[in-house]
Order: structure tokens, then sequence, then C-alpha cells
């Protein structure tokens, strides 16, 4: 039986647990940089109590977000 798929928002903890493979165009710091100091957001889908995927969030309007980045990560 396979456990569930959950997603929520990302956070700075996080970044040391995300298991980015070499050759991904995301890292750790350019989510920290790049990222959150922009004040966009990056939420994770998490199976299994590890991190599988992360999305990169950027506001467009008070209700309106764009994907600006999708990586599988497992």
């Amino acid at each position: 039986m396979s456990s569930k798929l959950r997603y929520r928002r990302g956070s700075i903890a996080d970044l040391s647990s995300i298991r980015f493979e070499d050759g991904l165009s995301v890292t750790a710091e350019g989510i920290e940089f790049n990222v959150l100091g922009m004040g966009h957001e990056f939420w994770v889908a998490v199976q299994a109590d590890v991190i599988i995927a992360v999305a990169v969030l950027g506001r467009e309007s008070e209700r309106s977000y764009r994907i600006l980045h999708l990586e599988v990560v497992f």
C-alpha cells in the first residue's frame, strides 16, 4: 500500500532535506535567494515523509499565482 501524497508550503528547514540530483536547475541556495528573497513561494509534495517535488510560484496579483518552475526530485 502506497503512502498518501501531501502538498504544503515549503519552508527554509525543508531546503536542507531536499535531495536534489546533479543537473537539476533548482537548488536549495537558488530557492532561498531567488525565490524567498523575491517574495515568491515554493510548495512541496511529500510522500512517506520524503519531499518528492518542488513547485515555485510567482505572485501575479493578490489572488493569482503563476507556476514558475516545477521539479520532481525523487
